[in-house]
């Protein structure tokens, strides 16, 4: 998130596999699951990835058995579980871990606005705070979800309709993930009391996507937030969700 761009929005956390044919990704909440069709070219030091829909190409230098470079994102991927050098660099493109991004070394004081976010709740059955992934986005899920050609439906929004149509795994939530992938910046996870932090961003008006359970409903945020240059916080409750169900 600290660097923002297809590195992020690609390999923004968890662990992703290239295979003969496809690449997938997963994480601690999330099962494997297929982002792309790719293809190959190249030889044993340079080796460019081909997906079918998500961007042109990928071009990796290979820099040892244990670790890549997309020399053209500033992005290092190491081997799940490998120890070498290259793991520091790795995490400069990771998203937030236990809610905090680290400067790299030698890094001057970073300026911009922090936003800070807290996913909480005021009914009696609680929320479902930690761990959760909060989508920092460009721009408004709402509009870049229509703008791709979904639809809403009498009383239900474009957003809606799209969280709805993921969770039936109908092709709709591919066709939205891509979109949304396309104006993220990054992806904070909450710690266990349900806050996270973002890294200095420029003053801005940014969107902050999210879901989770509440009782046992199944809510959404898509809330805006400018950002002036100094600290600020959004929170995330029942009060300003939105129903998926």
């Amino acid at each position: 998130m600290a660097k923002g761009g297809l590195c992020d929005v690609l390999f923004g956390g968890g662990v992703f596999e290239f295979r003969a044919d496809t690449l997938v990704g997963y994480d601690q909440r999330t099962r494997e699951q297929e982002l792309d069709r790719v293809e190959y070219r190249g030889d044993a030091r340079h080796v460019v990835v081909i997906p079918r829909t998500t961007i042109r190409l990928m071009e990796f230098d290979v820099e040892g058995p244990d670790r890549i470079r997309w020399a053209s994102q500033n992005c290092v991927l190491v081997r799940a579980g490998a120890t070498s050098a290259g793991t520091a660099g790795a995490q400069s493109m990771s998203t937030h871990r236990n809610g905090q991004d680290k400067a790299p070394t030698g890094a001057g004081k970073p300026s911009g606005s922090v936003l800070t976010m807290t996913l909480g709740s005021t009914s009696p059955g609680g929320t479902n705070v930690g761990g959760r992934a909060l989508w920092v986005l460009s721009k408004d899920a709402q509009v870049v979800l229509a703008e791709a050609g979904l639809q809403s439906k009498p009383g239900v929004s474009v957003l809606q309709n799209w969280m709805r149509a993921c969770q039936s795994r109908l092709p709709a939530c591919q066709q939205g993930l891509l979109v949304i992938k396309a104006c993220t910046l990054g992806i904070a996870t909450t710690d266990a009391s349900g806050h996270a932090q973002s890294p200095p961003l420029p003053p801005a008006r940014y969107w902050v996507l999210a879901d989770t359970k509440v009782g046992n409903r199944h809510v959404m945020w898509n809330a805006p937030v400018d950002l002036k240059g100094g600290p600020a916080s959004l929170r995330l409750d029942d009060l300003n969700a939105m129903s998926v169900d």
